[in-house]
Formats: C-alpha cells, structure tokens, sequence
C-alpha cells in the first residue's frame, strides 16, 4: 500500500507530497493540512528530515594546456 501523494496542478503551477490519505483540498489550502503535508511549492519552507552526507564530490573538467613564450626579441622590450 502506498504511504506518501504526489499531485500536481499544472494550470495552477502546485506541487505537494502528504500523506497518502490526504485530501486533494490541500493543494489548494496547505495551510489546513499541514501535518499532513511533507512538500508544498505555495509554502514558505522546505521540511528536511535528514542529513545528506556527501564524502567527496567530483565535477567534471577540462584540462586547459597553457603554452607560453618569450617573444621579447621580436617586439624590442
């Protein structure tokens, strides 16, 4: 059985995640539902109920080659 709702209005641009019982009244009124309510977009604050720990993190990149010169004796520095 599921335990979480996802529901979307598009036209209204909403999201919000409830408990799986919770009223389609919610995405309309977050407010009278927010024991209920793990996301809504229209509320102020996000709830985190847990820590992401990253250990390390890599990006991707592009080694650049640098190639230099001494052109001194041609500008007459």
């Amino acid at each position: 059985m599921p335990s979480k709702k996802f529901k979307l209005s598009g036209p209204a641009g909403v999201l919000m995640i409830g408990d799986y019982g919770i009223n389609d009244n919610a995405l309309t009124s977050p407010g009278d539902y927010l024991s209920q309510l793990n996301f809504h977009s229209d509320l102020n604050y996000l709830r985190i109920i847990g820590k992401i720990h990253a250990p390390s993190c890599s990006f991707p990149g592009m080694v650049r080659n640098v190639v230099t010169w001494d052109d001194s004796s041609h500008c007459g520095c």
